[in-house]
């Protein structure tokens, strides 16, 4: 979850190093291993009754970003709705991930993972919610718990229209600190209790901002991240 586990081994010897610590901790765990395809970290999500898919949303993945303190390599923190990529490459993973999760037979409102290098590239299916919940609500004014309830009836909703952008960070700590009081600041989301201690690589709170512009939407969250990150880091000297 969340990118948890993950290694990038980029020489035969760091397989075996990646393979004799994992094995370490877990004798009888297993390990998978995946090509590493470099490209854009995109997801969709989609409701489904069992038979039949629709996709309500293709979204970008916003994975390891330095400057919000994830402490993983393929550490997950956050989403921007819509994708941005050619039309043809939403196309197809919208109809890619529909097909995918009809042919398995999930029900209710899944996820569908994809890297996007010369082509889209499956990850993985999470048969649950995604973070992605309020943004997908906000940007297409839909109620996805409702769907999700309808789908198990075996109900399918229209696809909508994007009525506005969003954009979701989640913030790590980069060292222990007591958190200030954020819920005075707009927009944030997960807000621990004031003085409450968060330990260095921990999430501190989420950021979800809505906007008619793609581009300035996500320029406003990373400006309100920065914020907060200089509210927590002054207020825990």
């Amino acid at each position: 979850g969340g990118g948890i586990g993950i290694r990038l081994a980029e020489s035969s010897r760091e397989v075996e190093d990646d393979f004799d610590e994992v094995t370490e901790k877990d004798p009888e765990g297993n390990v998978y291993v995946q090509k590493y395809i470099r490209g854009i970290n995109a997801s969709a999500s989609v409701i489904s009754n069992g038979k039949e898919s629709r996709c309500l949303s293709v979204n970008e993945q916003i994975i390891g970003d330095k400057s919000l303190n994830v402490p993983r390599k393929f550490g997950y923190c956050g989403n921007i709705i819509p994708l941005s990529a050619e039309d043809g490459i939403t196309s197809k993973i919208s109809k890619y991930s529909e097909t995918i999760c009809s042919e398995i037979g999930v029900v209710g409102s899944n996820g569908v993972d994809f890297i996007i290098g010369d082509k889209p590239y499956l990850v993985e299916v999470n048969p649950r919610f995604q973070n992605t919940i309020d943004m997908i609500e906000g940007s297409f004014d839909l109620n996805l718990l409702e769907m999700h309830i309808e789908s198990t009836e075996g109900k399918l909703p229209e696809k909508k229209d994007l009525k506005r952008s969003s954009t979701k960070l989640i913030i790590y700590a980069k060292r222990d600190i007591r958190a200030p009081k954020l819920n005075r600041l707009s927009t944030i989301l997960d807000i621990p209790r004031k003085n409450s201690k968060i330990e260095k690589e921990e999430p501190i709170c989420s950021i979800l901002k809505f906007g008619e512009k793609r581009d300035k939407t996500t320029e406003e969250a990373y400006k309100l991240a920065r914020k907060v990150q200089q509210k927590c880091y002054r207020a825990s000297r």
